[in-house]
């Protein structure tokens, strides 16, 4: 019986085996037929081609995240080709996203950002902070909001800040990704790590340097309002404050 038992496992592991790995040259095939299709249509369409482009990057992404096995040196090896085969689409996504306009690369970079904010959100299994903690903090970022966007918008047309009306298209989805990056991610593995206010304070940081394209004084500017922002999360635990204080800071520096 024990004999018969161990054929039959051996027989499982094969047939396992097999199917796994005709699965795999399945899964390449589409990769390349999806890159094929990318490439021809790249110079009459270069929007759908970024979006192909886009589409095989975030499933190579998933293939790598879903790789195990017990051999440490298949594991390897599968990841290597993996990440090989993100080479081309991904410089092809950079050539394409620099003759883009500002709409379509507001548009591609922030929806980039929040499929990785997702990625990471479900892999790590953070708590993001969907919640009804503290409601009333809502109020208090609608008052924070409303007057550093003022002195943020005063601040800006004495810079020569260029506005963009098109943004307030992407309001939600800038504020959205922005602030699960920056506080469910960053900021709760900071804390979990070194504490609250080091969480607040490089979280903080990171903002005014992702900000300091736009100016020296607007990301110091965004380094404060990122500092309320921090906080407000920190002691609700929940992230619609600092989406709303995003939108409304937003709106009147760059929109209005």
């Amino acid at each position: 019986m024990f004999t018969l038992s161990c054929k039959n496992n051996k027989i499982t592991k094969t047939k396992n085996k097999k199917k796994n790995k005709k699965m795999k040259k399945t899964l390449l095939l589409i990769a390349l037929i999806i890159l094929a299709i990318s490439e021809l249509i790249m110079k009459i369409k270069p929007e759908i081609s970024f979006l192909f482009y886009s589409l095989l990057v975030g499933s190579i992404l998933i293939v790598i995240s879903k790789i195990k096995g017990k051999n440490i040196e298949t594991q390897k090896k599968e990841i290597a080709l993996a990440s090989f085969l993100l080479i081309i689409p991904m410089m092809r996504m950079i050539e394409l996203f620099i003759n883009f306009s500002f709409f379509w690369r507001t548009f591609i970079f922030y929806n980039s950002l929040l499929f990785l904010v997702i990625f990471y959100s479900f892999k790590f299994k953070i708590d993001v902070g969907f919640n009804t903690n503290k409601l009333w903090f809502l109020i208090i970022s609608m008052l924070f909001g409303i007057s550093f966007g003022l002195a943020g918008n005063i601040l800006s047309s004495f810079i020569g800040i260029e506005k963009h009306l098109e943004i307030i298209v992407f309001l939600p989805l800038i504020a959205f990704t922005e602030e699960i990056l920056f506080r469910s991610l960053i900021q709760n593995s900071l804390e979990k790590n070194y504490g609250d206010l080091t969480g607040i304070f490089v979280s903080s940081l990171l903002v005014l340097i992702f900000t300091l394209s736009y100016s020296p004084w607007i990301a110091l500017f965004f380094f404060l309002s990122s500092l309320i922002s921090s906080a407000l999360y920190s002691y609700s635990r929940n992230i619609f404050p600092s989406i709303l204080l995003n939108i409304i800071i937003t709106l009147l520096i760059f929109v209005i």
